[in-house]
């Protein structure tokens, strides 16, 4: 009988584990369908800085509403208004993120997703896009 508290114990250290692997996947194809959507869409702008390039890509509906889920377990989520007075939350992670508007201006419920995703790649490969 001793053994059965050590057993459970083991047994959820490994499904944590499984849960993690998950979670993980689940980001890594988000973000992947994401830029992958943006890229091939031309859904994207530049900024360049000197020798410093950064490509933002920007994805919608439903693969942003993916990759803002699969964030939720572990990018804390902020409420914000926006500047033209819809309300939602946003989770931001280094120069990217993923948005949620919830509530229009006017009051209506909304379910819209859209994310930022900011790739440094040096300006030399910046010139390529």
């Amino acid at each position: 009988m001793r053994w059965v508290p050590l057993a459970v114990i083991l047994l959820l250290i490994a499904m944590q584990s499984v849960g993690n692997a998950q979670d993980q996947g689940d980001l890594r194809n988000s973000l992947q369908g994401c830029i992958n959507d943006a890229v091939s869409a031309g859904n994207f702008d530049k900024a360049r800085m000197g020798q410093r390039g950064t490509l933002v890509v920007r994805c919608t509906d439903q693969l942003a509403r993916e990759m803002y889920m699969s964030l939720g377990r572990g990018v804390p989520e902020r409420n914000v208004t926006f500047p033209n007075r819809d309300k939602g939350a946003e989770r931001k992670f280094g120069l990217s993120m993923c948005f949620s508007v919830k509530e229009k201006a006017d009051g209506t419920p909304a379910a819209e997703f859209s994310c930022r995703i900011a790739i440094s790649v040096g300006a030399a490969v910046l010139e390529l896009f």
